[in-house]
């Protein structure tokens, strides 16, 4: 372990503390502090301090780092390193979890619902909420076959079909 603390600065709403797990596990930061203000001061040796804060008004002595800059090498370090398909599916939940909190309505109602029905509306089609979500893989499944690899691209594929699968057995006659 090396013994100091990094901090790393972003905007806010930038995906910091969402992704703080990730960034201390790639740092080698047991520890980590969200939302630090350079007036607390840094008492901890191994901790990752996350901040909004401009880089002028962070003490010059720190190791500080752009957010988008840590994010950019993790993303390079995963196309190095292939995930299992466990991981990719464990992901994929982690995303729908995070999704669902900041868009679902509070009775468990997904957006493509409510996606599908203003696109019904504005094109006169009648697209079910499954051909939606079946819309987003075959999207996903095209994206992951032009260019690079990128690893999201299967992750939310692996979401939205699991997503399609919830919305299809929704559909399923209850059981007697």
């Amino acid at each position: 372990m090396n013994h100091k603390s990094v901090i790393v600065h972003g905007p806010q709403g930038c995906g910091k503390t969402q992704m703080a797990q990730v960034i201390a596990g790639y740092l080698n930061m047991p520890n980590v502090v969200d939302d630090w203000n350079p007036a607390d001061g840094m008492h901890s040796t191994n901790t990752l301090y996350l901040t909004n804060f401009h880089p002028g008004m962070l003490p010059q002595h720190a190791e500080v780092l752009r957010y988008s800059d840590v994010i950019d090498a993790i993303h390079q370090r995963d196309l190095a390193m292939p995930k299992g398909a466990s991981e990719i599916l464990l992901e994929a939940a982690g995303a729908i979890d995070d999704r669902a909190e900041l868009r679902d309505q509070e009775h468990g109602e997904r957006s493509m619902a409510r996606a599908v029905a203003a696109f019904n509306a504005v094109h006169g089609t009648s697209l079910t909420e499954l051909q939606g979500w079946n819309f987003m893989l075959v999207l996903k499944i095209a994206r992951s076959t032009a260019g690079r690899v990128h690893a999201d691209d299967y992750t939310d594929a692996a979401g939205y079909a699991a997503l399609a699968g919830e919305c299809a057995q929704r559909a399923l006659p209850a059981h007697v």
